[in-house]
């Protein structure tokens, strides 16, 4: 079992946020707000079954959504931000930073 560290980073203001992993849902929470201090809003973990599998994000008051493959073993970390009117999906090998 695998895990992936998700970060929601900039341009949530009182979101409800729902994220699934291959239908499962491993997030929904409601008010999520970017502290502008530090660019993140929110952080969990959530377990994956390894190999490649599709994440699906969703900021529903928006109408935004996203769905991308994942390998967790290549891109432990994922980013996430609202950008333009819509959902910037940032995978990557490292933690991200925050100041």
């Amino acid at each position: 079992m695998n895990a992936v560290i998700f970060d929601l980073q900039d341009g949530f203001d009182d979101d409800e946020v729902i994220i699934k992993i291959d239908g499962r849902q491993v997030f929904h929470k409601n008010r999520v707000k970017t502290d502008l201090r530090l660019g993140l809003a929110d952080t969990f973990t959530a377990p994956t079954a390894g190999g490649t599998s599709t994440v699906e994000v969703a900021v529903p008051a928006r109408s935004l959504s996203e769905t991308f493959p994942l390998d967790s073993a290549d891109s432990p970390h994922v980013g996430i931000a609202v950008c333009n009117n819509r959902l910037e999906v940032r995978p990557s090998r490292v933690a991200f930073g925050y100041a």
